[in-house]
């Protein structure tokens, strides 16, 4: 699946034999899996948040990422 970026139309990606691109229609963000994925992890746990240190960022974003990834169930009902 491909959204509109514009290295996906170079002319000097190899797709593989028996590899076929989709491409999104234009403006289709509810297409975009991992949008979705950033944007809950955005509003859910990493919103409206003063970090001070590079550091203090990385933690924060690798918990949100560790509680995000632990259910299945939850990851099903934020795809859908």
């Amino acid at each position: 699946m491909l959204d509109g970026a514009g290295w996906y139309r170079s002319k000097d990606l190899e797709i593989p034999n028996g590899v076929s691109l989709l491409r999104h229609p234009p403006l289709s963000p509810e297409l975009n899996w991992m949008g979705k994925v950033f944007g809950h992890l955005k509003s859910n746990k990493l919103a409206n948040r003063l970090l001070d240190t590079v550091e203090d960022a990385r933690e924060a974003v690798l918990e949100a990422w560790t509680e995000f990834a632990g259910p299945p169930d939850r990851i099903a009902s934020i795809m859908n």
